[in-house]
């Protein structure tokens, strides 16, 4: 017989002023209230005042550590929180997305799993059932993959979202299953379009820093300008909007373009730029996802494993390219030619998300959380 989760604690990487991490939970949130409607939610967070979910009967309490050294007597609170949240729930799902990672700007690999061991243990402490849910390793050093031995066990229910984190969790010896990212469990947001190609001229580009070399931006800034020339209008939509330039979608551009372009700079503004663009030029993993869930054409920037998925699941082969292979040239004849094709590319993008939206439901309907 199944075991029902009572008290579930949801720890995803929310309350940072990042739209994709956002969406992760309020799509896991909705599905696992619909499958467990008489559980008790709570909801650990960076910053309790930040939530994309309006729900009465969700509790929220802060990380540990939370700028630790900035508040260091507050984060003692926010220790006996958590303790105390561990010992009343009764299965912990983390993530999900991809929250172990050595591959960005400023990374601290180190760090990073102290934290999560902090936190995990405590849950194995009080023989919570902990399962990661969506999740995707960015992981580079094989001493780092490794040491996720020491976050995940072999007890724990294991869902990762590409085929990479399957293999690269094989490796050290840990099992798991392959869904797609969380986010396809929200239903389609289909908007209503024009059918004529002379009024499909906006463009919207989500960008992201850390990887840009400075070819990589010259080259960026010459397609700009070939579009320009032949009337494209262009709005940057920020799917990050913590830390510096590496991290802040709007600081990033802003160093590219200054404010000569419109940017959105914040989650209300982004969410609004999505109903007026035609197609987008995506580098951001879930801006690609949600122009999907829009029937939006994408043309893809890669610049890493979590990327590259893309590329296969929304065949993006002809629409896509590396970020360091980036050239001007290509890059707008991309964009002329995906306007050329554009119900075609609509169509497909529509399907494709649809498709992935009912297999995921499918396929968690299958899955016991609490693993027995």
């Amino acid at each position: 017989m199944k075991k029902i989760p009572k008290k579930i604690l949801i720890m995803a990487l929310v309350g940072k002023q990042n739209i994709g991490d956002e969406y992760i939970l309020k799509s896991e949130y909705m599905f696992l209230k619909k499958k467990y409607p008489d559980a008790k939610f709570t909801i650990a967070t960076f910053d309790t005042t930040s939530t994309p979910i309006v729900d009465k009967n969700i509790s929220y309490i802060s990380y540990f550590p939370n700028n630790l050294k900035k508040n260091p007597f507050k984060n003692i609170y926010y220790f006996l929180r958590q303790t105390f949240a561990m010992m009343l729930h009764d299965c912990i799902i983390v993530g999900g997305g991809g929250i172990f990672f050595d591959n960005e700007p400023n990374s601290d690999f180190k760090k990073l799993i102290y934290q999560w061991k902090l936190r995990l243990s405590l849950a194995r402490f009080f023989k919570n059932k902990i399962c990661f849910f969506g999740i995707s390793l960015e992981i580079k050093s094989s001493t780092h993959l490794r040491q996720l031995r020491q976050i995940i066990s072999s007890k724990d229910t294991v869902l990762v979202r590409n085929k990479k984190s399957k293999e690269s969790l094989l490796k050290i010896g840990l099992k798991s299953v392959l869904i797609d990212d969380v986010v396809f469990l929200s239903s389609t947001q289909l908007r209503q379009t024009s059918t004529q190609k002379s009024q499909k001229k906006n463009i919207g580009i989500s960008l992201r820093g850390g990887f840009f070399s400075d070819t990589n931006i010259q080259e960026f800034q010459k397609a700009i300008k070939i579009l320009e020339k032949q009337k494209y209008t262009f709005v940057f939509l920020s799917h990050s909007l913590d830390g510096d330039i590496n991290t802040n979608d709007a600081k990033f551009v802003e160093s590219i373009f200054g404010k000569k372009y419109q940017i959105t700079q914040s989650f209300e503004e982004t969410e609004k730029a999505y109903q007026t663009i035609d197609m987008m030029i995506s580098m951001r993993f879930h801006s690609t996802v949600l122009s999907a869930m829009r029937a939006i054409p994408c043309i893809l920037i890669s610049y890493g494993p979590k990327t590259d998925a893309l590329i296969e699941d929304f065949d993006l082969k002809e629409r896509s390219f590396q970020i360091g292979n980036l050239l001007s040239q290509d890059l707008a004849g991309l964009v002329s030619d995906l306007f050329d094709n554009y119900e075609k590319e609509q169509d497909k993008i529509a399907q494709i998300y649809t498709k992935k939206h009912i297999k995921l439901l499918q396929k968690l309907d299958k899955i016991d959380i609490m693993g027995l």
